[in-house]
């Protein structure tokens, strides 16, 4: 049984305008998923169904099995988003009441709020900055900020919808990092993006979204020769062909 599996998702918004047709897809336990695509491939609108943002206009989403809709505060819960805006996601005057935010509406005990809270900036490396107002970080510590939030509510998954864009070298290496860590330490990962060279070596799969459906799925290797027809910029390859491409050294 897949951790997450979307069944035939559609979604048309109000307006009329088709994002999704007939997508499916599993999430396995574990795994480090990369989700790749052109702007308006329908990415985003896929990674709001899998915690239930959004609901689908037909179709299903499972967490083990079982319709999102029926265990949905389970799902938001396990299933923690990091958007591409991470602006958008601080709520809190300070780093640590930020990342005490979403353990506190849980109605956890002041002492529990705390430990997530201090072990979830430790693990970021954002402890030594808790009192620090969250406008003051830079791009790459205002990401590891929605992380830390996202991990205190212990998921257990971890999605991020591009989380290369805007940043520059030093802030693309910090969440590249954090990205493997997750995923080192057993989280299951996906990485929704179009640039793809920044997470392709690790990536265990690979699914190409193009005109709100699935094109393709399959390994870095059987897919890395087709991006370019569906829109997504190709890596340069070095003799040592995808496992040459690394931003760490």
């Amino acid at each position: 049984m897949s951790l997450l599996e979307v069944r035939g998702v559609s979604h048309r918004f109000p307006d009329g305008r088709t994002a999704l047709r007939e997508v499916s897809l599993s999430i396995e336990s574990g795994e480090l998923l990369l989700i790749a695509g052109p702007n308006g491939s329908g990415k985003t609108v896929l990674m709001k169904h899998l915690n239930g943002l959004l609901a689908p206009t037909s179709g299903v989403v499972l967490l083990e099995g079982r319709p999102l809709a029926d265990c949905l505060a389970e799902a938001r819960r396990r299933v923690g988003l990091i958007f591409q805006d991470a602006d958008a996601q601080i709520v809190g005057q300070t780093v640590r009441e930020d990342v005490a935010f979403g353990p506190e509406n849980l109605r956890l005990s002041e002492e529990e709020v705390r430990r997530r809270a201090d072990a979830a900036m430790s693990a970021v490396g954002l402890l030594g900055l808790a009192d620090q107002a969250p406008h003051r970080l830079s791009g790459g510590e205002k990401r590891r900020l929605a992380v830390a939030g996202v991990l205190a509510m212990e998921p257990s998954v971890v999605i991020f919808d591009e989380p290369f864009a805007a940043l520059d070298y030093p802030g693309i290496r910090q969440v590249l990092r954090e990205i493997l860590r997750l995923h080192g330490g057993g989280h299951t990962v996906v990485v929704i993006t179009h640039e793809i060279e920044k997470v392709l070596a690790h990536a265990t799969r690979m699914a190409i979204m193009s005109a709100g459906t699935i094109a393709r799925v399959g390994t870095a290797a059987e897919l890395i020769d087709v991006v370019e027809s569906y829109g997504i910029r190709r890596p340069r390859l070095d003799a040592r062909g995808i496992r040459g491409i690394t931003w760490l050294t």
